[in-house]
């Protein structure tokens, strides 16, 4: 008898549920499919994917929670509609995969330690499936299955791992990766997102979507990591230019290289281009020095946004730490059409990026994340990243197996903060000439 099929719109996942291939489910949905916990139902969108099921008095009756891997394998993003089923359990005789992005050295033990991280998880032919290895997530392209296109791994899978393929850039990262940052995100999803999926809405209104995006604040506070996250959930090809990275000795070299990105990004949309450090590529042409001039530079990429057309699938995403060194015929409306401060975390998201940065650290009972947070005042997500890496070797060296509070107390005497009181007094500062328009002629340093 064929099951049921449900249609539910995909939510975000809980940080405990991330890359443990599980969904949420309302018991409502649960009775209406008949499901028992850790039954494995199958989840349908663009492509099909599986995950365990498991009841959440949390999550909306007409809802699913699922992670950023599990929502891409399914081929949707958050707040798209999916349907599920519930389908039977069957072990996989053979499983065939290939590292994504990694090199591995496959011998009889690592497989046996493979095997252990992949039992009781389903997988599903030609889907991503990411494992945790040594602290790290590790991700494997099933090429087959057998006998089945969904299966569960026990003892008696045999595992084997072929070649690697090659990683996408950006293709790790999902909104599940980022901590706190909510009321940027929305507005992004808003801007970018919202036109690259649903550019009817636009036409309805009559009006143009928005061409590029700047965001700006200090370094080390996720600017970067939020681009990639929306390129990679909103189903859109990701061209990733770090600014420096162009500029030539050579004239007519940078301005060509800016051509050709554009083209490659028209011809392969829907495309999200992001310029980290814009700065370096596009300063103010009011401030040039020495014998080097940033005119032609400024004024290519000027031209290749203005040449943009409308819904042509290609998003402009600037990152800086220093917006005012930009020139301003970059940031009025048409262009940059939106600027978005990203400030540092405050103590209730700088204990939520802990949390999802300790997530595969095995911590002792006795660490207190929350108390963590509030001794971090000025740590940004780098920091705190360096602060987890640095209290886990201190782990290591003392032959521990757990991290301790102690671990993260001698830390913090090597791990400092990034965000100065000044820098923040700078900002605020900078953020009120932004979001009004008005740019100082002065280029004062916050350092």
């Amino acid at each position: 008898m064929a099951q049921k099929w449900l249609r539910l719109v995909a939510k975000e996942a809980a940080p405990k549920d991330v890359g443990k291939s599980r969904a949420r489910l309302n018991p409502k949905i649960f009775e209406e499919l008949n499901l028992k916990s850790g039954d494995i139902v199958e989840i349908r969108g663009k492509s099909s994917t599986a995950a365990q099921a498991w009841p959440s008095e949390e999550t909306p009756s007409d809802s699913i929670r699922i992670d950023g891997i599990t929502r891409r394998n399914a081929g949707v993003s958050l707040n798209d509609y999916v349907e599920i089923r519930r389908v039977k359990r069957r072990v996989a005789e053979k499983v065939v995969l290939s590292s994504v992005g990694e090199e591995l050295k496959v011998d009889e033990d690592f497989l046996s330690f493979l095997k252990n991280r992949l039992i009781g998880m389903p997988l599903h032919q030609d889907n991503i499936a990411s494992v945790v290895l040594l602290g790290n997530p590790v991700r494997f392209k099933v090429i087959s299955l057998k006998p089945s296109t969904i299966a569960v791994v026990d003892e008696s899978t045999e595992i084997v791992v072929e070649r690697s393929l090659p990683a996408i850039e950006g293709e790790r990262v999902t909104y599940d990766d980022i901590g706190g940052l909510s009321d940027q995100l929305m507005k992004l999803r808003e801007m970018v997102e919202l036109p690259l999926r649903h550019p009817e809405f636009f036409r309805r209104l009559g009006i143009d979507p928005p061409r590029g995006v700047l965001l700006y604040g200090p370094p080390g506070c996720g600017k970067t990591l939020i681009a990639k996250a929306l390129a990679n959930e909103s189903g859109a090809n990701l061209i990733l230019v770090r600014g420096p990275e162009l500029l030539s000795k050579w004239v007519g070299e940078s301005e060509r290289a800016i051509r050709g990105i554009f083209k490659k990004a028209v011809s392969a949309s829907p495309t999200v281009i992001v310029f980290d450090e814009i700065d370096a590529l596009a300063p103010s042409r009011a401030y040039m020095s020495g014998g080097w001039s940033p005119e032609t530079i400024v004024s290519q990429l000027i031209t290749e946004l203005d040449g943009l057309e409308d819904f042509s699938g290609v998003y402009v995403i600037g990152t800086t730490n220093r917006p005012e060194l930009m020139d301003a015929a970059l940031l009025r409306p048409g262009r940059f059409d939106l600027l978005i401060y990203v400030p540092p975390p405050g103590a209730g998201e700088r204990e939520e990026i802990l949390r999802l940065l300790a997530r595969r650290v095995p911590l002792a009972e006795e660490v207190d994340l929350g108390e963590i947070a509030r001794r971090t005042e000025g740590y940004t997500g780098a920091d705190l990243k360096a602060l987890v890496r640095e209290a886990a070797l201190n782990a290591i060296s003392e032959g521990r197996s757990s991290v301790k509070h102690q671990d993260f107390e001698r830390a913090q005497q090597f791990v400092r903060p990034t965000v100065t009181k000044e820098m923040l007094e700078y900002f605020s500062k900078l953020e009120q000439k932004l979001n009004s328009r008005i740019y100082s002629e002065a280029r004062q340093p916050y350092l």
